[in-house]
């Protein structure tokens, strides 16, 4: 049976408010007798809550429209996109150097090489200004055409001088190449893969930051290059636990980012990140009124994008800073204003559903389970960490797939049901063993939650004892994301052993 597609919904779901009326004007205009057709289609998709084509049908009445409704969804469709395609709200560089190079070729194409070649060095400027490299390239080759179409004096000369700069451009470019490959491998070991704690990739990432290119923040050339430059190191840090390091780095992202503004005008996500981890970090810290830098220097930024960049960028920004905000309230035990984070993010997560970025959405739901057991909402719990371990998109990364099975098992202790413990315990001993590297911590909790379910509750306590003490002991070889980041078992264990409530025993340690 074929699959009813919904990407034209997701598409119209994705448009702002501004963004759709410009797309009805442009419709009205553009879409000659069956205008009203694609209007009346976007508005009947629009209104849907979800992707329903039955019910889409009996919106829509008109019979000519839903017996052609596949033809209609299609060209609507590529509509949306063209208008979104002239729909100046976010015009950046690139849109701008786009327009000047066609603009280019249809005056070279009408043999008005003078007028081009002046069009040429404006997007050449802009281009030059805006690190745009790919459009450096064809505007090297475009100033080439002219010439050789039109040689005029001294056209060897200039002919060289165009070389010269494509050699440079070249050796730029695949210096960029490079720093980016180092970024790269750097995130998907430490991020994605979480999985450095291997001697081999331990290796691997040491390789990473003895390459040359790492070595010295003046070798890097061009935004881009240094961008990636400063994010490996940062990267670096936080898999060695040194704060330091990482706060440095987190400094100097921000103070590179503030003296690009325009670049981060036209990107904010990068800029808006950096703050947002600098946030994290000063709260661990201690440092509030680093923290209160970072919101107001976040807000300021939200205000002077807003309608400004794409829809999906402002999301990525706002449930990113909407998780950490969750971890600042859970880690200093904010029950109240946790509830109401808590709350906040459920309905947003209802509202934007799919759109939410997957590795965010991921982390969110994590992070929410480790807020419910603090608050002691087991039920809260499991329904976050089923939602992780049940859906194959939610699984990217590592880190996040294993401290949910941790959870899982904790939250099944803690609402008694041991039966499927004992299953669920067996399942994740498989899975850890199977890993490359050997999770000491990730061991010592699977195997106490194993030998937990064969004795008597009263027996526990000292089994809490004898857990506290190996996870605190096993933590001295540990660094990187370990699963103690995302939720304190010690002190769980602890307070366990010591009969008393979890937020007030870690509360005690803030």
């Amino acid at each position: 049976m074929k699959t009813v597609s919904d990407d034209l919904y997701r598409l119209i779901k994705s448009l702002n408010k501004s963004e759709k009326g410009y797309f009805k004007k442009f419709a009205a205009k553009s879409a000659s007798g069956s205008r009203q057709n694609y209007i009346l289609l976007f508005d009947a998709i629009d209104e849907l809550e979800s992707y329903d084509e039955n019910l889409l049908k009996k919106k829509l009445k008109d019979p000519s429209l839903v017996k052609q409704l596949a033809v209609y969804k299609v060209y609507l469709f590529n509509l949306i996109l063209k208008s979104l395609h002239l729909y100046g709200a976010y015009e950046n560089s690139e849109s701008r150097l786009s327009e000047m190079l066609i603009n280019v070729k249809t005056l070279v194409s009408k043999h008005l090489y003078k007028e081009a070649d002046k069009v040429l060095k404006k997007a050449k400027e802009l281009a030059l200004k805006f690190d745009k490299t790919k459009f450096l390239y064809e505007i090297l080759g475009t100033e080439r055409h002219i010439l050789m179409l039109m040689p005029g004096k001294n056209a060897l000369e200039k002919r060289r001088k165009i070389f010269e700069e494509q050699q440079a451009l070249l050796k730029y470019i695949s210096d960029f190449h490079i720093q980016s490959w180092l970024c790269d491998q750097m995130t998907i070991f430490v991020d994605y893969e979480a999985d450095y704690k291997t001697a081999e990739n331990a290796a691997k990432i040491e390789e990473i930051m003895s390459n040359p290119y790492l070595a010295d923040e003046n070798i890097p050339q061009g935004y881009y290059s240094k961008m990636n430059f400063y994010h490996t190191h940062l990267i670096y840090s936080g898999s060695q636990n040194n704060n330091n390091k990482i706060f440095y780095y987190l400094k100097k992202e921000i103070d590179f980012y503030e003296t690009n503004i325009p670049f981060v005008e036209e990107n904010p996500i990068n800029y808006a990140s950096a703050l947002i981890n600098f946030m994290l970090f000063s709260s661990y810290e201690k440092r509030q009124k680093d923290v209160d830098t970072a919101i107001a220097k976040l807000n300021t930024l939200k205000k002077r994008l807003k309608n400004k960049i794409p829809r999906e960028t402002e999301m990525q920004i706002f449930f990113h800073a909407s998780n950490v905000e969750m971890i600042i309230f859970e880690k200093n035990c904010d029950i109240h204003k946790g509830r109401l984070k808590a709350k906040q993010i459920e309905r947003d997560l209802a509202a934007y559903g799919n759109d939410v970025p997957v590795n965010i959405k991921a982390l969110m739901l994590v992070n929410l389970a480790c807020f419910y057991l603090i608050d002691d909402d087991h039920d809260s719990a499991l329904e976050s960490v089923n939602l992780v371990l049940n859906d194959p998109k939610l699984s990217l990364r590592n880190d996040v797939i294993e401290i949910a099975r941790l959870l899982q098992l904790l939250i099944h202790y803690e609402l008694g049901n041991y039966d499927l413990l004992e299953y669920l315990a067996e399942s994740a001993r498989k899975f850890f063993k199977a890993k490359k590297h050997s999770p000491k911590l990730e061991n010592i909790l699977v195997d106490f939650f194993r030998n937990a379910v064969k004795h008597p509750a009263d027996e526990h306590k000292e089994l809490f004892d004898e857990l506290a003490f190996r996870l605190k002991a096993s933590l001295k070889d540990l660094s990187g994301n370990t699963p103690q980041v995302y939720f304190d078992f010690v002190s769980w264990a602890e307070s366990k052993a010591d009969g008393k409530k979890l937020v007030e025993l870690i509360r005690s340690k803030v």
